[in-house]
C-alpha cells in the first residue's frame, strides 16, 4: 500500500518529546501516513532523521488560520501543548501563558472539528492538576466539542530525573563524584513515571483501535517508582553513588506555599499526579 493510500494521522509537537515519539512510532508501524506539522521546515529537527517517509507541513498553534491546510484530507490528529514552552515566550506571566495554552488547544479543537477529524488523540495532565497550567480545560473542551477522541493523560516524564525542569535540575554531581537527585519528596514515596520517548506507543495503540478507544481516556504510567529505587538505577547504571534528597511532610507542604510561580507549579503538579495515578489503573 503506498503512503498516499493509507489514513494520515496529522501530529503537532511533531519535533518535541511527545509529538516525536508519536511521529516515530506512526512511520515505524506504517499503517498510517504520517504529517508532521511545525512551525520551521527548515528547522534542523524538521529536517532530520524523525521525519523519514513523514510529510512534514508548516502550522502554528497560535495561528489557527494555519491549521486548516494541515489538517485537510485527515483521518486523525495527534494534539499537545508545551505549558513550559510557552512560559519560555511570556518571560514568566503566568497569566499569559494559562492564556496562550487554552487559546492554542481550543483553535486545535475548532480546526479538526471543522475538518471533519475522525479521530483527536491528545495528551494532557489528568482533570486541574494546577493552578496554571489549564491543558485540562481544554480537555473539557474537546469533550463537549463531539468529536471522536482519546485523552491521554500523563504522568512524570522519567527524562526529567536528569533533565533541566523548571529551571532546576534534578539530579547533580557533587564535588567527590556522587550524585544526589533532589525532587523535594517525602521519603517513602512513589511516583507515577513513564519514558516519553514511549507515548507514541499509547497512541498507537488508540489510533490502530478506534472502537475500543474513542470516547475513552487512557493513563500513560510505566511504572510507581520509589525513591529509593531511583537512587538504586542510577547507582547501577552510573557507577556512582547516588543519593535521593528527600524533604519531611512539613517541608514538602511548605513548598506549596512558596511566592515563585515555578516552584509552586512544580510543587501541585507532583502532588496532583502522585495522588491521581495512585486511584487509577493505566
Amino acid at each position: 500500500m503506498s503512503t498516499n493510500a493509507k489514513k494520515v494521522v496529522v501530529v503537532f509537537g511533531a519535533t518535541g518529546a511527545q509529538g516525536g515519539s508519536v511521529a516515530k512510532y506512526l512511520l515505524e508501524d506504517g499503517t498510517f501516513g504520517v504529517r508532521g506539522v511545525t512551525r520551521n521546515a527548515d528547522s534542523p529537527s524538521a529536517q532530520g532523521t524523525s521525519f523519514p517517509r513523514a510529510e512534514v507541513v508548516v502550522g502554528d498553534l497560535n495561528k489557527p488560520e494555519t491549521l486548516a491546510a494541515c489538517l485537510a484530507g485527515a483521518y486523525g490528529v495527534f494534539g499537545v501543548t508545551d505549558f513550559w514552552a510557552l512560559v519560555q515566550t511570556t518571560g514568566g506571566d503566568m497569566a499569559k501563558t494559562q492564556a496562550l495554552e487554552v487559546a492554542q488547544g481550543k483553535a486545535l479543537v475548532d480546526a479538526a472539528k471543522a475538518a471533519g477529524v475522525k479521530h483527536f488523540v491528545c495528551a494532557f495532565y489528568p482533570e486541574h492538576p494546577t493552578v496554571y497550567s489549564l491543558a485540562a480545560l481544554v480537555d473539557d473542551y474537546l469533550k463537549s466539542s463531539n468529536i471522536p477522541r482519546t485523552s491521554l493523560y500523563t504522568s512524570g516524564y522519567m527524562e526529567n530525573l536528569v533533565n533541566l525542569i523548571s529551571g532546576r535540575q534534578m539530579c547533580t554531581v557533587q564535588s567527590d563524584g556522587s550524585l544526589v537527585v533532589d525532587l523535594k519528596m517525602p521519603a517513602g514515596c512513589a511516583i507515577p513515571l513513564y519514558s516519553v520517548d514511549q507515548t507514541g506507543g499509547w497512541a498507537i495503540e488508540a489510533l490502530k483501535n478506534p472502537d475500543k478507544w474513542i470516547g475513552k481516556d487512557m493513563h500513560m504510567i510505566g511504572e510507581h517508582v520509589a525513591l529509593e529505587k531511583v537512587a538504586e538505577v542510577f547507582t547501577k547504571l552510573s557507577g556512582r553513588k547516588t543519593v535521593v534528597k528527600t524533604v519531611t511532610l512539613e517541608e514538602f507542604a511548605e513548598t506549596g506555599k512558596s511566592d515563585n510561580p515555578f516552584v509552586k507549579e512544580a510543587f501541585l503538579n507532583l502532588k496532583y499526579v502522585r495522588s491521581f495515578h495512585e486511584t487509577r489503573a493505566v
